[in-house]
């Protein structure tokens, strides 16, 4: 449960706005019962507010604005924080990636971009609506993947749709050689790779996929969408991914059985 002394508003944008409320009531000198009679909630639900374990709502923070005449700084801030999609986010996301020490990783759709081979990369950026510069592209995603071969790796969980596994990206040999390099990689002792088998029907998973990112104390969620993609920091949403994540290692293949349908999909 958060607390006041214990929020974080450099790294997650909930504490940011908490933080924010606290120190304009504190300037006010205001009691956290008189913001509760502008808003319309008790003493302690703003001191909830304050200490990000509820959020404040749009109509609260204009409100509040209006009270304190700071012209419509919370409501911008309250907006920012609900928009469903900023371009921006996914610079964020590398930063977090680049700080992480596990990364747990549902795929859906295609191989996880860390353990993509060059020409399988290629192959999916050459179709992309959104890369314009492939070469440039592929330079960053290989950058990327040196997080694989440090002295000191990340720790790496991996789950996999079968479904991704049997399409063909790129041709049958580039599509040979993605599913080898999986094979070797689920033998690292920092990874786990497991797959999730098209039998099992519906699952948690089918909303696409999705990323939890842990660094130190914070944990932050990153939700790819097509052209773009969200990063998702505030504890109680990272959570509800937390939930589904485990429900999914829950219903994946164990490793021997992920090697199999691996080695399955090589041959087909």
């Amino acid at each position: 449960m958060s607390r006041v002394g214990n929020l974080d508003p450099d790294n997650d944008y909930g504490h940011w706005i908490a933080s924010n409320l606290r120190f304009l009531r504190l300037t006010w000198g205001m009691t956290t019962a008189q913001v509760g009679e502008i808003i319309g909630v008790t003493a302690s639900q703003v001191s909830n507010l304050e200490a990000a374990r509820s959020q404040l709502q749009i109509e609260q923070a204009e409100s509040l604005d209006l009270r304190w005449k700071t012209d419509g700084h919370l409501t911008r801030m309250v907006r920012q924080r609900d928009r469903p999609h900023d371009p921006d986010w996914w610079n964020q996301y590398v930063v977090y990636e680049r700080q992480a020490e596990r990364i747990e990783s549902y795929n859906a759709l295609v191989v996880p971009g860390l353990l993509q081979t060059e020409p399988y990369m290629r192959a999916l950026f050459e179709v992309s609506v959104v890369v314009t510069d492939i070469d440039a592209a592929v330079r960053d995603r290989l950058a990327r993947q040196e997080s694989l071969r440090k002295k000191d790796p990340l720790e790496l969980r991996f789950l996999i749709k079968e479904s991704a596994l049997l399409d063909p990206i790129g041709g049958k040999e580039v599509m040979r050689e993605q599913l080898a390099y999986l094979l070797e990689v689920s033998r690292w002792p920092n990874v786990v790779l497991r797959v999730v088998s098209r039998d099992i029907g519906a699952h948690v998973g089918v909303d696409g996929s999705f990323q939890l990112l842990h660094g130190g104390k914070r944990v932050a969620a990153y939700i790819e969408a097509v052209g773009g993609g969200r990063l998702v920091v505030t504890p109680s949403k990272v959570a509800g991914y937390r939930r589904r994540y485990d429900t999914l290692m829950g219903e994946a293949q164990p490793r021997r059985v992920s090697e199999g349908l691996i080695r399955d999909a090589m041959e087909g």
